[in-house]
């Protein structure tokens, strides 16, 4: 069942990495890119899409603890990629995900 947050209250996800073989990693220093976003609307009514800053924390061992704070009510995007073995930014599995 989802949870309601209320607008400004922090909200916290966790990114275990993995390796290639699907264990979970031990070490840190991955790179994401995180980019949170709702679209609220304006003062014409219209939607704008206002992004949200994500802060991430490595924990050095895989895990990552990732928080952001939508100051309005509704629907937040998040979309997570991260940097492969080739270099190239791609989508986490499952992104964008809706909270």
């Amino acid at each position: 069942m989802p949870q309601e947050v209320s607008p400004g209250t922090p909200v916290e996800f966790t990114i275990q990495a993995r390796n290639d073989l699907g264990e979970n990693r031990t070490s840190g220093r991955d790179e994401f890119e995180i980019v949170a976003y709702q679209h609220v609307d304006n003062e014409e009514g219209k939607k704008e899409k206002l992004e949200i800053k994500v802060d991430i924390n490595d924990l050095d061992n895989g895990k990552y603890i990732c928080q952001y704070v939508a100051q309005h009510e509704g629907e937040v995007v998040v979309n997570v990629d991260f940097k492969d073995d080739k270099g190239k930014m791609v989508p986490l599995r499952g992104s964008p995900y809706k909270a």
